[in-house]
């Protein structure tokens, strides 16, 4: 069984963050803080989370990694781009590589990668569901000549962060 919550990121423009508990882990799908001043999103109710996972090194996707001890410190994946990209003060002790295309093992979790064109390292991520497999990308771009997009495999369920509603 595998079941989504949204932690933050509906509506207006702010901190994606979706926790998916999947094959008895609890993986954190972005870990952002929200893009005016002082908008920090609320983790009092989010637990222990066994990873985060991160979709491209924005600050909406990313902001709120210097936060990981109120979710027990767990192991941060993320692609080799990303990590590069990432400000200092951001990049955690445990880090873990994410190819941008292919496949990984997430703490014994299948993911499938593919690039999101969005921005540098910037990755989907699909898991296998017992009713057809979940998609998430944060913020995704099939339009960019520098960055490419991957077609997004077959899928029953799919979140995209793409709230620039107010924007």
């Amino acid at each position: 069984m595998a079941r989504l919550t949204t932690i933050s990121g509906i509506g207006s423009k702010s901190a994606a963050i979706f926790l998916l508990e999947i094959e008895g882990h609890r993986l954190l799908l972005d870990m952002g803080s929200g893009l005016e001043v002082g908008e920090h999103p609320d983790l009092s109710d989010v637990g222990q989370v066994d990873a985060v996972l991160l979709s491209h090194v924005h600050v909406d996707h990313v902001g709120a990694l210097d936060r990981l001890d109120e979710i027990g410190n767990p192991p941060v994946y993320a692609t080799a781009e990303t990590w590069r990209c990432m400000p200092e003060q951001l990049r955690p002790a445990q880090r873990y590589p994410l190819t941008e295309r292919g496949h990984a093992q997430v703490l014994g979790v299948s993911v499938e990668t593919g690039t999101a064109g969005h921005a540098p390292g910037g990755i989907w991520m699909r898991f296998d569901t017992p009713k057809g497999g979940f998609l998430y990308t944060g913020d995704f771009s099939t339009e960019a000549k520098l960055l490419a997009c991957d077609p997004f495999p077959k899928t029953a369920s799919v979140l995209v962060d793409a709230s620039y509603g107010d924007r």
